[in-house]
């Protein structure tokens, strides 16, 4: 009679605290597995955009610098935001619909700036098609004061023509010209959700024309 009663009482206090401790370390245990997988992808995710930003940045810019030459080119040393470079420069162009590149000489027959990325008519690098004038003189690559880089085109007055974003998140931008060839640096920087940041760098050689 007496057994009856106790198989009836249930389980212990000790018992329950056993198995309260067991559930709550295994709890634990799945909660820091699925922290430190968030974590991971959270910080791989931001590295990714941080390397995407400084490919755009470098290839970009390097398919129009090398198509200028030192005399079309100026540096200017740490006049962009936080002591970043500022680069202006020319890029040969065509400026009438029978136009060259070359003239009859073998030489640049005109410099300006394409207003658009990839064009390769006179109808996008002059406005009005005539070579006594070019509208889209300069091209000119900059940092914005939220990280951007800045793809800008000036008229001959250096005044705004147009301005593309392309990349983000660039946080140092160095130039610097040595025998026809500009040493580029730069820095991208950016932080996760989790406040774990991320930062690449690259330094590349671009040849000018001469």
């Amino acid at each position: 009679m007496i057994m009856s009663e106790r198989k009836q009482k249930g389980f212990t206090l000790i018992e329950i605290l056993i198995v309260v401790l067991i559930i709550s370390t295994m709890m634990g245990g799945f909660y820091l597995i699925l922290a430190t997988g968030q974590a991971t992808w959270f910080t791989t995710d931001v590295k990714i955009q941080v390397q995407e930003n400084l490919r755009k940045t470098i290839s970009r810019i390097s398919m129009e610098l090398r198509q200028t030459e030192t005399a079309h080119l100026q540096i200017f040393d740490g006049t962009g935001f936080g002591g970043t470079d500022v680069i202006k420069f020319s890029v040969p162009v065509i400026c009438d619909a029978d136009g060259s590149l070359i003239d009859n000489n073998g030489d640049v027959a005109n410099w300006g700036a394409p207003l658009t990325w990839g064009c390769t008519s006179e109808t996008c690098m002059d406005q009005d098609q005539d070579c006594s004038a070019l509208e889209y003189k300069y091209v000119e690559y900059r940092i914005s004061n939220q990280n951007e880089l800045l793809r800008r085109v000036l008229d001959e007055s250096n005044n705004l023509v147009a301005e593309n974003m392309f990349a983000t998140n660039v946080s140092d931008f160095q130039a610097q010209l040595n025998s026809g060839i500009v040493t580029l640096n730069v820095a991208t920087q950016a932080t996760s959700v989790i406040n774990r940041d991320s930062s690449e760098q690259i330094g590349v050689d671009i040849f000018l024309r001469n």
